[in-house]
């Protein structure tokens, strides 16, 4: 195997890790869509370049079929992102949510619906109390 032929099969895999990694901030621009951002985008990105790779030249076919490939294994993980917190593993555990980034079970806050959840990281920080005299300056001139 030569280089060339080396950098044609794993350079679109790069390729596409990058692209979707870009769809993956979407989800943080666009809020409030019935699906997310990024996998509507990664499954427009299949399409697109499947199509695209029926018309490219040979060494461009494929390259961007490798990226669509690589595009629609997406799909797995948002299935497998869906599927993880069911009813039946939050109550095998006792009421504690499973929390995927971090691999952790934590505790619902109390009094909360189920879809806003407590997970020991998100702490709220407040201003300080107010102190009278503080931001007074030290030397009255005129105040």
């Amino acid at each position: 195997m030569d280089p060339k032929t080396l950098l044609i099969a794993w350079g679109p895999q790069h390729l596409a890790k990058g692209v979707e990694r870009a769809f993956v901030e979407l989800d943080k621009i666009i809020v409030g869509s019935p699906i997310q951002p990024s996998l509507a985008a990664n499954l427009a990105a299949t399409a697109l370049e499947t199509l695209v790779a029926f018309m490219a030249p040979t060494p461009w076919d494929g390259i961007l079929v490798t990226m669509a490939g690589h595009h629609s294994t997406t799909l797995w993980d948002y299935i497998e992102a869906a599927l993880v917190p069911t009813a039946g593993v939050r109550l095998a555990t006792g009421g504690r949510t499973y929390i995927p980034s971090t691999g952790q079970f934590v505790p619902t806050r109390p009094g909360l619906g189920e879809t806003v959840r407590y997970a020991p990281e998100q702490r709220v920080i407040t201003a300080p109390k107010f102190i009278p005299g503080v931001l007074r300056p030290k030397y009255g001139l005129g105040s």
